[in-house]
């Protein structure tokens, strides 16, 4: 049986008690029926679903994009519009809120059954992916060695502290921008290795041996690496010698 919990906001209690009893019909447990924006705020605060079937045109100060946006931002909660509106206003302002889901009135039951579904599926993988994403940055905190994450297009990620210690950036200031902009590295004959993500790409690693000097680029200083790089994670490890 199913045993999530869903929030109803509907301004129409007819409406209101027919989405009800169809969630209830497939195993839904329904936390309660909010009527405004004000009370759809609260009652997810109190009830704590794990979705929220929302009205796009509620009576009120606020309407349902608005209260869509601020249950996302407070709680993290998915929402799912219903509507019986489809013009570009109306899309333009749920586009703004990040629904979960859109379901045009009049519905099917396998269409509610569906969004719901999918946008409990989805909020679980984006919640395993924010945990991973805390997991591996209390990770590198605690790694002796420089590491640098990026993507696949060179934009940095991560870094930890020692990396921080040794190009000068604050993470915070470095996230987003491209691994050459906080990072330069040359070989011992002067020239500059610019392309250190796209030798990953090709090659699938990149690391220095014992052979091979790199150096870190600062202004006042020339710092000799060993270097490696590899994929998935891009991280870019490396020690002072």
């Amino acid at each position: 049986m199913n045993d999530s919990r869903i929030l109803i906001v509907e301004d129409e209690r007819i409406t209101a008690l027919d989405i009800k009893q169809r969630l209830e019909d497939m195993g839904y447990k329904v936390t309660g029926l909010a009527s405004s924006a004000k009370d759809a705020i609260e009652m997810t605060e109190i009830t704590k679903p794990d979705i929220v079937l929302m009205d796009i045109m509620i009576e009120g100060d606020m309407d349902g994009a608005q209260a869509a946006y601020h249950i996302r931002k407070l709680f993290g909660i998915p929402v799912i519009f219903i509507t019986a509106y489809a013009d570009e206003n109306t899309l333009k302002k749920a586009k703004l809120a990040e629904p979960f889901g859109y379901i045009l009135k009049p519905f099917e039951d396998k269409d509610l059954y569906t969004n719901i579904e999918i946008s409990l599926y989805k909020n679980r993988m984006e919640q395993k992916l924010k945990e991973n994403e805390a997991w591996i940055s209390a990770t590198l905190k605690n790694i002796p060695d420089a590491v640098i994450t990026t993507d696949i297009t060179g934009k940095v990620k991560n870094l930890n502290p020692m990396a921080e210690l040794l190009t000068g950036w604050k993470e915070s200031n470095a996230v987003g921008k491209q691994l050459t902009e906080i990072l330069q590295i040359s070989y011992s004959h002067g020239e500059i290795v610019n392309d250190l993500v796209h030798r990953v790409l090709i090659n699938g690693v990149f690391k220095t041996n014992e052979y091979e000097e790199l150096f870190l680029l600062k202004k006042d200083a020339k710092i000799p690496m060993r270097i490696s790089i590899n994929p998935p994670s891009l991280g870019l490890h490396s020690t002072k010698i």
